[in-house]
């Protein structure tokens, strides 16, 4: 008589599908490093993709001590392709300080990316 055994081991990350690739963040407008003033319009332009399904997005406007000035968290979720198009009217910046755009996006399965343009804020 034989007797067999087999054993069946299997490891789980956390992402069922093992799909690894982040999204892809382009952005055409405003420019890294330009100066944003009080009492404008600034218009956010750009392109979030990815290989399977976007989840979420967020864009900020941040100061360097963690003050935040605007925020645009539209639903992405299950999009693949996000043409960003929006504009802010610039207000409440109460000193002349360096901030940046923070963009952040993340997929159905978890993978995130992420981006900063600094900027210099102005009241």
């Amino acid at each position: 008589m034989v007797l067999a055994c087999f054993f069946y081991s299997c490891e789980s990350s956390g992402n069922i599908t093992g799909e690894t690739t982040p999204p892809s963040i382009t952005i055409y407008n405003p420019d890294s490093n330009g100066l944003i003033i009080n009492g404008d319009t600034l218009r956010f332009q750009g392109v979030i993709s990815d290989n399977d399904k976007l989840h979420s997005m967020l864009l900020t406007i941040e100061g360097l001590q963690g003050q935040m000035y605007y925020s645009y968290n539209p639903n992405v979720d299950g999009l693949t392709t996000y043409n960003i198009n929006t504009p802010w009217l610039v207000q409440d910046i109460p000193y002349d300080t360096v901030g940046y755009l923070r963009l952040q996006v993340v997929d159905i399965n978890g993978n995130g990316s992420q981006k900063l343009w600094h900027m210099r804020l102005r009241d």
